[in-house]
C-alpha cells in the first residue's frame, strides 16, 4: 500500500481531446454581466454554458447547449429576457448589434 493510494482517482483523469475551450466575458444589453464557458470531458460533446449576473450578485446559468465544432458558427445560444442570441467561434473578432441593428 502506497501513501498516495488515498488520492488515487478511480475515475481517471479527464481531457478535452483538442476541442477549443472558450471563455468569454461581456455584458447583455440590459447591463448584466455575461460569462460563457465550454466544458468537455473525454469524448463527450462540448457543452456551452452562459451565465448571467447583476452587479454584486453571483452568476447563475441562463442558457446552455452543445457546440458543433464542424459548423462555421459552433456556438449559438438564445439568452433569456429577449437579451439576444450569443454566437461565438474560436478566434473570432468581437462584434455585436443591439436593437434593430441601426
Amino acid at each position: 500500500m502506497s501513501v498516495l493510494d488515498a488520492y488515487y482517482d478511480v475515475g481517471g483523469f479527464h481531457a478535452n481531446h483538442g476541442s477549443p475551450l472558450l471563455h468569454i466575458k461581456g455584458a447583455t444589453p440590459d447591463g448584466r454581466r455575461l460569462l460563457l464557458q465550454t466544458i468537455q470531458y473525454d469524448d463527450d460533446p462540448s457543452r456551452v454554458v452562459a451565465l448571467l449576473a447583476r452587479d454584486g450578485d453571483p452568476f447563475t446559468v441562463a442558457a446552455s447547449g452543445f457546440a458543433d465544432w464542424k459548423d462555421p458558427l459552433p456556438v449559438r445560444l438564445r439568452l433569456p429576457d429577449e437579451q439576444g442570441i450569443l454566437v461565438a467561434a474560436e478566434g473570432a473578432t468581437l462584434s455585436y448589434r443591439i436593437g434593430a441593428g441601426k
